[in-house]
């Protein structure tokens, strides 16, 4: 009795409600055998839910194979693509129990005298004729498609070819997914002295701000990443990717590539997915805030009036991104993923990057190290080099929604 409210019996948000439950004892213990509910939408109408126990097995169960499943909103003929009135084989009628039989003749008698006029009553014979029609329309299309197949031998094989590949990829190509996730980029820098001046273009040149601090050690960044997968076909994919981090860095990563997903699983899907992706990167880190004791500049067309401004040091990089992603399916819309991905860049530029400070529009630019204005040191030596690895790498985890 204490399970009077576990679906499918719940109460809910019904404007009536009225069950039967009914239990059979085998052995020494009471097991569920059938109910029949019946309540009224708040907005009208009549629902109705029966359920039958056909057979029951004392021993100890095991999960429900995956594959077998179904959401009890997911439509029964939706899944199966057609009706089939022999589905069920010997369970298309099962008779009821005398408890449940009793219960259904009172609310039959109860009913009895209101069935002409009542407008509830009209809308379960309306709901009742909508099933009917929605079968009937059902097994009509079966039947006009089943009427479209030629009658020529030598022409049916490739009738049946032509339509397969038209509809497998009109669905593939529908299919369309959002991945969110968080993980960490395993990327070393800092642990020296980083001094910057900049100066004033044109002769002579003067000194807006020079600032050197210690760029603080770190060896990984705590990322979080979106994305989108568009399927152009069964197993091949699009892919649109965006990352971001959540320290005092600048971390800006773009990427836009193919991949291919294989389910290495005849039951509950478990994906193996390989990208190639192109990638956009900055990745700045924080040197300090420098005084402005210049007053208003401007640089790379922004003009600066900040009196404190922020300076980072970094690379502006292009990479061929490659991927490497386990994923198992949860739910029909939903996955988790681990990722692994590994940045090869191919073009690198190094740069400056200054926002202004305390000020409600803050302009902020990036000016490469090359440029006449910047002066860049390391440990007090001149330096245009990189404080980033060659390659790096990044392990994500996450959910895929379909």
């Amino acid at each position: 009795m204490k399970k009077y409210d576990d679906y499918p019996l719940y109460s809910g948000n019904w404007k009536g409600n009225s069950y039967v439950v009914n239990y059979q004892k085998l052995g020494d213990k009471w097991y569920f055998s059938d109910a029949f509910r019946k309540g009224l939408y708040g907005g009208g109408g009549i629902y109705t839910n029966e359920v039958k126990i056909t057979q029951i097995n004392p021993t100890k169960s095991s999960p429900l194979p995956y594959l077998e499943r179904m959401s009890r909103n997911q439509r029964f003929t939706k899944m199966t693509g057609s009706y089939d009135p022999d589905f069920w084989a010997n369970y298309n009628t099962t008779p009821m129990s005398e408890g449940l039989a009793a219960s259904m003749e009172q609310l039959k008698n109860a009913d009895v005298a209101r069935k002409a006029l009542d407008p509830v009553y009209l809308a379960e014979l309306q709901l009742r004729r909508d099933s009917i029609q929605y079968v009937k329309r059902q097994q009509e299309a079966a039947k006009e498609e089943k009427e479209l197949d030629f009658d020529m031998s030598e022409m049916k094989n490739a009738t049946i070819i032509n339509r397969g590949r038209k509809k497998k990829g009109k669905k593939d190509f529908n299919r369309f997914s959002f991945h969110t996730g968080l993980g960490t980029h395993l990327i070393s820098s800092g642990g020296q002295q980083m001094g910057v001046t900049l100066l004033t273009d044109g002769d002579p040149k003067e000194n807006i701000f020079n600032i050197s601090e210690e760029m603080k050690s770190r060896n990984f960044e705590i990322i979080g990443n979106l994305g989108f997968d568009i399927y152009v076909r069964r197993n091949l994919f699009v892919r649109l990717n965006t990352a971001f981090d959540f320290a005092d860095s600048r971390y800006k990563e773009r990427s836009a590539g193919l991949g291919l997903s294989i389910n290495l699983s005849k039951q509950r899907p478990f994906y193996l997915r390989a990208v190639a992706e192109y990638s956009n990167f900055k990745y700045y880190r924080k040197i300090g805030i420098a005084d402005n004791d210049y007053g208003k500049f401007k640089i790379e067309e922004e003009k600066f009036k900040a009196n404190n401004i922020k300076v980072n040091y970094g690379s502006r990089t292009h990479n061929l991104k490659l991927t490497a992603e386990l994923a198992i399916e949860l739910n029909p819309a939903r996955e988790f993923y681990l990722r692994g991905t590994y940045f090869m860049p191919f073009s690198r530029r190094q740069d400056i990057w200054m926002q202004e400070r305390k000020e409600l529009f803050r302009k902020k630019t990036g000016v490469e190290v090359n440029d006449s204005r910047v002066l860049v040191t390391q440990n007090d030596i001149p330096f245009t080099g990189q404080i980033l690895p060659n390659e790096t790498f990044t392990i994500t985890f996450g959910w895929v929604f379909k």
